[in-house]
């Protein structure tokens, strides 16, 4: 929910956060590529049920109409095998002014009842964070040796791109929900984590390095206190580093029209189409009736990317 609703809001490892110079490498570190990270807002049938409604109508309605209902954050892969995730959400710290204020204000106690500060989400695990501003917009800081860690079919010599961006959606997933990242996997499936759970690999042309592109999301709008959920502004957040990147997706299945109504909000799909120009594919799937009819038929042609 938004920003004032400190229920909604989540405090990670006690509020502690990284400093700058912690992670000067990472900050000076060029951008490699990145992975569209989507994840649904709830982890449940009910979710599910809901999802599978707005499936049939981003069939016949603009995605700018129906809502994905998803979390989405960019997973990006660095030199020297370094990856970090980026994201926007009600994420607290020990500096936010709902952790030290304390009482609830009035806007709190009347949409939350009895609610106090410390009834804000909590969570602790082993990963890092870097917070852009003093809460909200945060870097979460991994490399291979904590990969190796938490997933023991990883295999450093033999990893592809696809596995990192495998594991980082697991990884966001798992936290963001309160589930071990050892469970993620067996839970998702009850949910077909293929439909439900999914990433979007992408090029970028812009590859600059990271402290260039946090330094693009400084300032009170990025921080938790205006997150809210009904407007979907983590969701905007990661069409301005799409935009920012100018990032491209490198699977033409991912291009078609049918397939990223399912998965993306209207305003990462528009980024993507003026990143990518005139995709056939996607130019093609636009149009009314017939566009329906040759997503069929394309999707029978292209080779999945993911299996």
């Amino acid at each position: 929910m938004s920003g004032f609703l400190v229920s909604t809001g989540m405090l990670t490892n006690n509020g502690e956060k990284l400093e700058k110079g912690d992670i000067i490498d990472i900050m000076k570190s060029k951008i490699e590529n990145i992975s569209i990270q989507i994840i649904p807002l709830q982890h449940s049938d009910k979710m599910k049920t809901v999802k599978d409604i707005g499936k049939v109508l981003q069939n016949v309605i603009h995605p700018v109409f129906t809502p994905t209902l998803s979390h989405i954050s960019i997973q990006m892969t660095l030199e020297n095998n370094l990856y970090a995730i980026i994201e926007y959400g009600q994420y607290f710290t020990k500096d936010s002014d709902e952790i030290k204020k304390k009482e609830p204000n009035f806007l709190t106690k009347f949409f939350s009842g009895s609610i106090t500060f410390d009834d804000y989400r909590k969570e602790k695990n082993e990963l890092m964070y870097y917070y852009i501003n003093k809460d909200g917009a945060r870097l979460t800081i991994y490399d291979n040796s904590v990969l190796s860690k938490l997933d023991k079919d990883f295999n450093i010599q033999s990893c592809q791109r696809k596995e990192i961006s495998r594991i980082s959606l697991a990884i966001m997933a798992s936290k963001y929900y309160g589930i071990k990242y050892e469970e993620f996997f067996e839970e998702a499936k009850k949910l077909d984590s293929s439909r439900y759970y999914s990433y979007i690999e992408c090029d970028i042309e812009n590859k600059i390095n990271v402290e260039d592109l946090c330094n693009k999301f400084k300032g009170e709008k990025w921080e938790a206190k205006n997150y809210n959920v009904v407007t979907h502004n983590c969701q905007h957040f990661a069409a301005e580093v799409i935009k920012i990147l100018k990032a491209k997706r490198i699977h033409d299945i991912d291009k078609v029209r049918t397939k990223e109504k399912e998965k993306l909000p209207n305003c990462i799909i528009s980024n993507l189409w003026d990143n990518e120009e005139l995709s056939k594919i996607n130019t093609l799937g636009r149009i009314p009736i017939i566009g329906s009819i040759y997503d069929i038929f394309i999707m029978k042609k292209i080779k999945m990317p993911y299996s």
